[in-house]
Parts: C-alpha cells; sequence; structure tokens
C-alpha cells in the first residue's frame, strides 16, 4: 500500500495547465467524438471572506462524420445565489456550471484495470484530507475494517441490438437500445413483452415492425411513440423514444433473457469511443452481479474481486438490487439542474437485507455504501419509510419517490426527525426476511438543500462533468469546489476517470466542515 501526499480537499488549488474538457453528451450512444486541439486557462478569485473559486476557459475542436466546429466553453465555480429557509415548494436553482469541471480525454479510462481490483484509490475522509493509493485491493480493506458494506447487485443485460425496418434494405441496420428494463425480468417470455427503446431513426410511427438484424431472432412492433429521442448537434444523428412489443421469435428462444444473450451487444457508454468486446460481457459486470435488468454498470462495485469479498467476510456484507436505466448516461444540459427530468429505476431489497443494515446501523458500525446506485436506494428507503410513519402512502407495499418528493418532508421536521433504523424499519413490519420491499425512485439528490439521512461513507468511480453523478458526490462532500479540486488533483496524478476507471472513498464531512 502506498499513500501519497495527503492534502486538504477543501482547499486544493486548481490544476490547469493545458486539460482538456471532453464528455460526449450522453444519450449520443453512437456518438464518435475525436479531439483535434485545445488550449485551457484557469484563474483563481477570492472574495473578502477568503472563498476560493476557480473560472475556466476553454476551447476546442471535435470531428464528427468528417464535420469539425470548434466551440467555448466556459463555467465558473462562483456561486452568486441567495439560500432562503428550505420550505414545501422551492428551494434555490441548482446552476449546473457550478458543479463541473475540466475533464482531459487522456484521463477517461477506454478499459478498466488488468487485474481486476488493481485500480487506485482516492480516499477524502470527514476531515476534508485527501490520500492517495496506488491499489484497491490492497488498501480498501484497512479502510473499510469493522464496516458493514452494501452493494448493487444488479447486472447488466446485453441491452443494445441491430434491427431493421420492414421494407428497409437489409443492410440499413439501426441501433435499437433498450433504455429502461422496469420491472420486466430477464427470464419473461419474449412474446407480448414492452420493451422501452431508442431506434435511432426519427419519425417512427406506431405500427411499424423491426426485425433483430444479426439472426433475425425477434420481430419488434412499436406499440407507443413517447417523442423525439434528440441529441446535440455533434451526434450521429436523433431518435424516437418509444415502447416496442415483440411479436416472434426464433423457435430457440424462450425468454427475453435468451435473445440478448445471443444476439445483444453490452451496453458500454458512449464516451468509450470504440465498440464492445467480447471481454466486456464480463469487465463490464460486477463479480457478485446476480439480478440482470441494468443497461447501464453499478460500475462502483468492478472494483470487487471474489477473493476481497471472501476476505471482508459475508457477516458484513449486505446486497440489494436497482436496476440502472440509461438515464443515468444522460447529461443535464438545462441550466437550472433542477429542470433536468430524472427518470425513475426499480429497486427490490428483500427484508432480511434490510435487518443486516438497520442492525449495523443500531450497532454503531460504519456504513460503506458502494455506488451511488446503492446510495440513492437507501437514501429512497428512507423517505419511503418516512412516508409511511407520516401515513402518506396508503401502507402500499409499491413503494415509489418522486424526483423532488423529499422536498416537503425535509422541511416538516417532525417527519424527517426519524433516524435511519427507525425509517427503515417502519417498512418492514410484519414482514418475513425473505420478504422483499419494492419499488421505484426517481431521486434527484442536489447540492446545498439535500440532507443524507443513510448514507456516511461511499465508495464511487470518477462522474462525467454536467451530471446528475456530479451533483450527487457535491452535495455528500459539501461543495462542487471540493469535488473539483479533488478531481483536478487527481488527473494531475493520472488517475483515471468514468466507468472504468479508478475509484474514490468519500466520507461526509464533519459538521465543523
Amino acid at each position: 500500500m502506498n499513500a501519497g501526499v495527503v492534502m486538504n480537499a477543501s482547499t486544493a488549488p486548481a490544476s490547469r495547465v493545458m486539460a482538456r474538457r471532453f464528455f460526449a453528451q450522453s444519450g449520443n450512444y453512437r456518438h464518435k467524438i475525436r479531439h483535434t486541439h485545445c488550449r485551457h486557462r484557469s484563474f483563481l478569485q477570492t472574495n473578502s471572506s477568503g472563498t476560493v473559486s476557480y473560472q475556466y476557459t476553454s476551447a476546442f475542436s471535435i470531428t464528427n462524420n468528417q464535420a469539425i466546429k470548434s466551440r467555448c466553453l466556459s463555467s465558473s465555480a462562483a456561486a452568486a445565489t441567495t439560500d432562503p429557509s428550505l420550505c414545501s415548494d422551492t428551494v434555490d436553482a441548482i446552476r449546473i456550471a457550478d458543479f463541473s469541471y475540466d475533464l482531459c480525454i487522456e484521463s477517461i479510462a477506454k478499459y478498466p484495470a488488468y487485474p481486476r481490483g488493481s485500480s487506485r484509490l482516492l480516499r477524502v475522509d470527514a476531515d476534508g484530507k485527501a490520500s492517495y493509493y496506488d491499489n484497491f485491493t490492497e488498501s480498501f480493506p484497512i479502510l473499510a475494517d469493522g464496516s458493514h458494506i452494501v452493494f448493487n447487485e444488479s447486472k447488466v443485460v446485453n441491452g443494445r441490438l441491430n434491427v431493421t425496418a420492414e421494407g428497409d434494405n437489409q443492410n440499413k441496420k439501426l441501433e435499437m437500445m433498450i433504455l429502461d428494463m422496469g420491472d420486466t425480468g430477464t427470464d419473461v417470455d419474449c412474446i407480448g413483452v414492452d420493451l422501452k427503446v431508442m431506434i435511432r431513426r426519427v419519425g417512427v410511427e406506431v405500427g411499424t415492425t423491426f426485425v433483430e438484424a444479426r439472426k433475425g431472432m425477434g420481430t419488434f412492433e412499436v406499440v407507443h411513440v413517447q417523442g423525439l429521442w434528440e441529441e446535440d448537434e455533434h451526434s450521429n444523428g436523433n431518435g424516437t423514444e418509444c415502447t416496442v412489443r415483440c411479436i416472434a421469435h426464433d423457435d430457440s428462444i424462450k425468454t427475453i433473457g435468451d435473445m440478448l444473450d445471443a444476439v445483444g451487444m453490452v451496453p458500454i457508454p458512449p464516451y468509450l469511443d470504440r465498440e464492445a468486446e467480447e471481454a466486456d460481457e464480463e469487465a463490464y459486470n460486477n463479480v457478485y452481479a446476480a439480478d440482470g435488468g441494468s443497461v447501464a454498470a453499478p460500475t462502483a462495485g468492478l472494483h470487487f474481486t471474489d477473493q476481497l469479498l471472501r476476505d471482508i467476510g459475508d457477516e458484513s456484507l449486505s446486497f440489494l438490487s436497482l436496476h440502472v436505466g440509461a438515464g443515468t448516461f444522460k447529461p443535464v444540459i438545462v441550466e437550472n439542474a433542477r429542470d433536468h427530468q430524472m427518470h425513475a429505476e426499480t429497486f427490490q431489497v428483500s427484508v432480511g437485507e434490510v435487518r443486516r443494515i438497520i442492525s449495523a446501523l443500531e450497532s454503531g458500525k460504519p456504513l460503506i455504501v458502494v455506488g451511488t446506485t446503492s446510495c440513492r436506494t437507501l437514501e429512497s428507503l428512507y423517505w419511503c419509510g418516512v412516508k409511511r410513519i407520516a401515513g402518506l402512502d396508503g401502507g402500499s407495499d409499491n413503494l415509489s419517490l418522486d424526483q423532488e418528493e423529499w422536498i416537503p418532508l425535509l422541511a416538516d421536521k417532525e417527519k424527517s426527525g426519524a433516524s435511519a433504523a427507525e425509517s427503515l424499519s417502519e417498512l418492514i413490519k410484519c414482514k418475513g426476511d425473505d420478504d422483499y420491499l419494492r419499488g421505484s425512485t426517481s431521486l434527484m439528490i442536489i447540492p446545498k438543500k439535500y440532507e443524507f439521512k443513510v448514507v456516511e461513507n461511499l465508495i464511487t468511480n470518477f462522474h462525467a462533468p454536467d451530471s446528475t453523478l456530479m451533483l450527487l458526490v457535491s452535495a455528500f462532500l459539501g461543495s462542487g469546489d471540493k469535488v473539483r479540486a479533488v478531481y483536478e488533483e487527481a488527473q494531475e496524478r493520472g488517475y483515471k476517470f468514468l466507468s472504468y476507471g479508478d475509484v474514490c472513498m468519500f466520507s461526509r464531512p464533519n459538521k465543523s466542515q
């Protein structure tokens, strides 16, 4: 184990020589961006109170389908917003530019660390001190000693297919990307199953049929059109967001899982700027993945090996499942992040696992949550428990939480005063260990206002600029400035970012921070 320089994340200087801001607008599943030129300038400003802010000016060109276009981007981390008291119907606007950073192309990992678990680890403790470790597998057991660890065990399905439309030349293949499996299990019979998808063609109409193009193993009919799937001007084309129904399949195929295994492709993120390879089927899934239904990986878990889990011990592990939708790829493209629409994602967790988590909380064991998806699930369960305590959910077994439903609950201190253990316990009353809590969540965690109720320690990868996950980690560490400083320093040290990149372990700041 090699811990490098220790620094205070809240005061670390921004980097910032020849940095390159790069991020393919996600949703652009076939977006191919080539870096051709970049200039970057940054400087610090200090206000009268001594607060440091960072200002960036970047210029770069991108190449896409032989077209080159330049543009300048600027963002300021100096927030000049007011901070009125939280009430049930208003919180401050969240300027996404205040929670962005400059991402170098060279910092994006196109392939995972080999062997699994050899990625580097950045630790920010509760005092705001950052430490740097060369090997996750060697370092994590020491940092996690005595803790209880929660994982998302959802498995990634091969959710990207090539299809042809009836009447088209058979060589004209179109991308059909599953956006969300919802509560559709992979063991469901193909015939009659409905899937929410994006088809990369504008103007797709209800009644149009598409045939799987690789082996002709399935035929899909459009039964509902949601609308235009719009991407930016540099993409390979817009598409149509719609629902398709499987109306025929090859005799060798029984379930939707069989079909996706046979002809689907691993839905690796667009910013990897490459086609999926055979090795991605294993690399883009966690070793403990068990419940198929995600179309994007819960990537924080990719750093754990079977041996590391054995070393930690079953008694210190809990598992839940949140099926990650394609909405996780979508950048925030509106100025006020609160105008960004979160997609609902389905989750489930056994009552027995909830009891183990409650036991850890009540015993005072540190809780380490692996991934933003696990974080959002536990935080969502807390607010669902608050709703149950307040009699707002009618006692329904179908749990749900809307994007900003936590705001009025948080504003009511009587409702939000329950501890994490009390709120979770409310949801499992009169239930056996083999029962499940199931539901969906659109929870959006935003800086400045959100109060974490369950999660105190978070394992998470380095996230893309202009993403809702940047908002989440900024809320977790207390400010966008902290996250930006940590990320910039990590790039200076050669850490790799995004899905296949290195990993962070963050602790919630002490009250004095």
